[in-house]
C-alpha cells in the first residue's frame, strides 16, 4: 500500500495544487478586472497599440511620427497624431484599420496648418486648434489661436473660429460651454483674455482681461482654467506679468473664480513661483502651488496648499530645486501626488498622510479615483502599468515608451 501511495504521491501533489489554484483563481483575477472594463491605448516606438483586460496588446497604426492618443468618451475609438496629421481608429477589431481624420488641404491650400491640441466634445465630435509651420520665420511654430471642430462619423471639417478669435480651449464637463483662452501681444500691449462660448463656439463672454505675461522665452503664455464641477464656473490664476524674473519679493498670483455668465470675482491671492502656479481642485475649494524658499543661492522650493481664497497656506514638503515637481490634484478629490526625490518616485497624498508608490511612476494618469496608469520609463525599455487599491500590476513591457490613455468602457 505505501509503495502505491509513493508511486502516486508525485502526482497526488500536482492535483492537490491544481485544486488550489482553481479554487483562488477568482480571487487573484487583477483587481483591474474586476472594475468597469478599461481600454488602454499606447504608444512603443511607432506603433499604436490598444489593450483591454483578458486580451492580447493588439495593433492600430505603424509608422511616422505617432503622438497623443486620445479615446472617445464612449471608448469606440482613438484620434492620433501622425506626423502632426489628425487620424482616427475604431478599437474595434472587426472594422476598418486606421485612417486620416482630416486632411492637411483641408485647414490651409498651402499646407502649412498643423493640429495643435485636439479634444473629444462627445462621441462623434473632435475639437481642435491648429498652429502654421513656417521654417523661414525664427519662431517656426505659429499659433493661430483658432477652433475647428470635425464630425467623425462624416469627415466633415468646420472652421468655429477664425485666427485669433479661438485660442487654447477647455470644454465644460457637462459638454455645454468651451473656454477659449488667448495670450495677447506684448508689440501692441494688447492684454491677454479669458471668454467662454456654447459648443458650437458662438455667443462669446468675455469673462476676463488680463495682462501679457512674459515667459521669458519665445513661447507665449496661456493660463491654465480649470472649471467647476458644475459647470457654471471657472478657476484661474493669473501672475504678474514678470513673475519669470523674480526670485525675491514675488508679488502675488491673482485667484479668480469666473462665471459663465460674465461675473469675475478676485477671490485673493499668493505668492507662487512662476513654474508652479496655483491649480484649483474640482470643488474650488482648494489650491497646490510652489514658492522659492529663502535666498537664491539657496535653491530651495516648497509645495504648499491652501484655500482658495489664498488663506490657510500649509507646506506640504521642501527640497532643493529639481527634487520637487509641482503637486497635481487627483481625479474628482482633495487628494493630490506629487514628485520628490529622484525622477518617478511620486507621493500620493490623502487625508494628509503621504504614501510613496512601490514603483517609478511616470506620466501618471488616473482612471478613476482609485485607479491610474503610468509608465516605467519614458521613451525607454520599461512598462505600462495600473495601480489599483495600492496595488500594482503590469499591462505590457514596452521597448520606447511613449503617450498613452486611459478610459473606462461604457
Amino acid at each position: 500500500m505505501s509503495s502505491i501511495i509513493r508511486l502516486l504521491g508525485s502526482g497526488w501533489r500536482l492535483g492537490l495544487c491544481m485544486l488550489i489554484w482553481l479554487l483562488i483563481l477568482p480571487y487573484s483575477t487583477p483587481i483591474i478586472a474586476q472594475s468597469p472594463p478599461l481600454v488602454v491605448t499606447y504608444l512603443d516606438g511607432d506603433s499604436l497599440f490598444v489593450w483591454q483586460p483578458r486580451t492580447e496588446p493588439r495593433i492600430l497604426a505603424k509608422g511616422g511620427f505617432l503622438a497623443h492618443p486620445l479615446i472617445a468618451p464612449d471608448a469606440s475609438r482613438v484620434i492620433f497624431l501622425r506626423d502632426d496629421v489628425l487620424w482616427i481608429a475604431s478599437l474595434n477589431p472587426t472594422e476598418k484599420p486606421a485612417t486620416m481624420l482630416v486632411k492637411p488641404e483641408t485647414l490651409d491650400s498651402d499646407l502649412s496648418r498643423r493640429v495643435l491640441e485636439m479634444v473629444w466634445l462627445d462621441t462623434r465630435t473632435v475639437i481642435f486648434n491648429t498652429y502654421r509651420y513656417m521654417p523661414k520665420l525664427l519662431v517656426q511654430q505659429q499659433i493661430a489661436d483658432d477652433l475647428w471642430q470635425v464630425d467623425v462619423e462624416t469627415d466633415s471639417v468646420s472652421r468655429l473660429r477664425e485666427d485669433r478669435q479661438g485660442g487654447a480651449f477647455s470644454i465644460s464637463p457637462d459638454g455645454q460651454h468651451i473656454a477659449l483662452v488667448r495670450p495677447g501681444d506684448y508689440a501692441s500691449n494688447q492684454p491677454g483674455s479669458i471668454d467662454v462660448v456654447d459648443k458650437q463656439a458662438k455667443t462669446p463672454v468675455r469673462l476676463l482681461d488680463y495682462p501679457f505675461v512674459t515667459t521669458g522665452a519665445s513661447t507665449q503664455f496661456y493660463p491654465q482654467v480649470e472649471w467647476a464641477s458644475d459647470s457654471q464656473a471657472l478657476y484661474v490664476a493669473i501672475p504678474d506679468p514678470n513673475l519669470v524674473y523674480k526670485t525675491e519679493n514675488v508679488p502675488p498670483t491673482v485667484l479668480w473664480q469666473l462665471s459663465v455668465t460674465g461675473q469675475a470675482v478676485r477671490l485673493g491671492g499668493v505668492q507662487a513661483d512662476f513654474f508652479g502656479l496655483p491649480r484649483f481642485s474640482v470643488d474650488g475649494k482648494f489650491i497646490l502651488y510652489a514658492r522659492r524658499i529663502g535666498t537664491p543661492k539657496e535653491n530651495q522650493l516648497a509645495l504648499l496648499r491652501a484655500n482658495s481664497d489664498g488663506s490657510g497656506e500649509r507646506e506640504i514638503v521642501r527640497d532643493t530645486i529639481g527634487e520637487l515637481e509641482p503637486a497635481q490634484w487627483i481625479l474628482n478629490t482633495d487628494n493630490y501626488t506629487f514628485v520628490h526625490g529622484n525622477p518617478g518616485e511620486v507621493w500620493i497624498a490623502a487625508n494628509d498622510q503621504h504614501r510613496l508608490t512601490s514603483n517609478l511612476v511616470f506620466t501618471l494618469q488616473w482612471a478613476d479615483p482609485q485607479i491610474y496608469i503610468y509608465q516605467t520609463s519614458i521613451g525607454s525599455v520599461g512598462e505600462v502599468r495600473y495601480s489599483a487599491n495600492n496595488v500594482s500590476q503590469k499591462i505590457v513591457a514596452c521597448t520606447a515608451c511613449g503617450d498613452f490613455d486611459v478610459h473606462h468602457a461604457p
